[in-house]
């Protein structure tokens, strides 16, 4: 994976642990784990999206979020807060909501799933009949 940590991105291997000798922009197709301490806590889960082909695809990055949780962030502007606890298990559903429901296919701003049996969505201001774009210049 490519670990980005305070502006600078490396390459680090299975373990977290940082390859000096690998430029990361000879691997743009890595997955992308940003944060401090990021590296070192992400292999349990890009193990897990080795396996988890639907979430893998639409991901820009895995953010770790206050050194104890993850954020997923989705190429489509979506977030995906994951649990501290268990966050493979979250993701592995989430894979099967988009496979069951098409869910990442969905203009959705947020996915809340860090109350363990629950799942929260957030749509698009535009979309819940908010925030709506001004039509003629009006």
């Amino acid at each position: 994976a490519r670990w980005q940590e305070d502006g600078e991105i490396s390459v680090i291997d299975g373990n977290g642990e940082r390859l000096l000798a690998e430029r990361a922009a000879d691997h743009e197709t890595l997955p992308l784990v940003v944060g401090a301490g990021a590296g070192p806590a992400s292999p349990p889960l890009l193990s897990a999206l080795e396996h988890l082909p639907e979430v893998r695809e639409p991901l820009r990055a895995l953010v770790r979020v206050g050194d104890r949780r993850w954020d997923v962030e989705l190429i489509s502007g979506t977030t995906v807060a994951l649990p501290e606890a268990q966050p493979e298990q979250a993701l592995a559903q989430l894979e099967d909501l988009q496979n069951e429901h098409a869910l990442l296919d969905r203009p959705l701003a947020q996915i809340d799933m860090r109350v363990p049996n629950r799942v929260a969505i957030r749509v698009h201001p535009v979309l819940a009949g908010g925030l709506r774009p001004l039509l003629g210049g009006a």
